[in-house]
């Protein structure tokens, strides 16, 4: 049973994070215009494909 209550609180915890995100966009939406959100993205962008393997030092 330990391991269903595990994962109830992972399941809980992405969601979480997920509704956090969510409203982190509408929040920058409503912030920037349409050319500083574009400018955010393209920073927010990995310029490499190592930049997706966090496990590298």
């Amino acid at each position: 049973m330990k391991f269903w209550k595990n994962t109830k609180q992972l399941q809980n915890l992405y969601f979480a994070l997920e509704n956090m995100r969510f409203e982190s966009m509408l929040v920058m939406r409503e912030l920037l215009n349409p050319e500083q959100r574009q400018h955010l993205f393209d920073m927010m962008q990995p310029k490499s494909p190592e930049e997706f393997n966090y496990s590298q030092s």
